[in-house]
């Protein structure tokens, strides 16, 4: 008995790393929802449930884990999407802001611009 948990751990724990560290989030969080759909099938069997409230217990289990996955995902598109939207502005900005830089403003310029809007006209 105990040479068969110890194996298992041997192999469960490093397959369980892996998944971890070199799966995307989503694929991680597939794995997980797997993981927890076992356990409630157990829980399930634990608790005495048979027939349709069997199944409705894992059924419910699974689509609320499906939600939270397919929320999570939505919310990982949309922050990778601003990232690469702030990303795609930064470069923008850089390439418009070199020439702007190098220009030299006449002073007289700005003090008209910010005066520009006073009331009574010409005030500044």
């Amino acid at each position: 008995m105990l040479a068969t948990r110890i194996l298992t751990a041997a192999v469960l724990i490093p397959l369980v790393l892996a998944a971890m560290f070199l799966l995307p989030p989503m694929g991680w969080g597939a794995v997980t929802l797997a993981l927890i759909a076992v356990a409630s099938t157990e829980w399930a069997d634990l608790a005495g449930y048979r027939g349709p409230t069997w199944w409705m217990f894992l059924t419910g289990t699974l689509l609320i884990g499906g939600n939270l996955l397919a929320f999570a995902a939505g919310r990982i598109r949309r922050r990778m999407a601003a990232r690469h939207r702030a990303r795609r502005l930064r470069r923008r900005d850089a390439v418009l802001a070199a020439p702007r830089a190098a220009v030299a403003r006449d002073p007289l310029e700005t003090r008209v611009s910010r005066c520009r809007w006073r009331w009574p006209a010409g005030s500044c």
